[in-house]
């Protein structure tokens, strides 16, 4: 033995004459040579000799139809239901419609927009004319419009 054994379905299926053409010279070709391989042959040629000599039973019956007739029966496809066009069906389509007209509405005003100008709260804006410049002035010179800290 040295390569190595051929598995039994092998043997098993040359002893019955099925095995493929292409595997069946090697296998021929390794049982020639390996006596145990040869002895397991012989054996499954006997097994397959007594199987086929013994007599054929019939059941009387069909068991195909028996075991068919037990079985619970086929489910029958469902039919595709066709999609119909209702007012709630067009509700989250209405509401994503919406959803998407507001996004570009407001994607394309930022785009667009000039200067974003803030919200200034009233008194705020009222002490705004106490600056170093007041509001629509210009600067006299650089260094007034500075803020500057007055150390003493």
């Amino acid at each position: 033995m040295t390569e190595a054994c051929p598995d039994h379905e092998a043997l098993s299926a040359l002893a019955d004459g099925v095995l493929l053409a292409s595997a069946e010279e090697g296998v021929r070709t390794h049982v020639a040579r390996c006596p145990a391989c040869a002895a397991r042959l012989v054996e499954l040629q006997a097994l397959s000799e007594a199987l086929r000599g013994l007599p054929r039973e019939s059941l009387g019956f069909d068991l195909g139809a028996r075991i068919e007739s037990r079985l619970p029966a086929r489910a029958q496809p469902t039919p595709q239901r066709r999609w119909r066009l209702g007012w709630r069906s067009l509700v989250p389509l209405a509401g994503a419609a919406a959803a998407l007209v507001l996004g570009l509405r407001l994607g394309v005003s930022l785009v667009s927009a000039g200067p974003v100008q803030t919200a200034v709260l009233p008194a705020v804006q009222a002490m705004s004319v106490f600056d170093a410049v007041p509001p629509g002035n210009l600067c006299p010179r650089p260094h007034a419009c500075l803020l500057v800290s007055v150390s003493r």
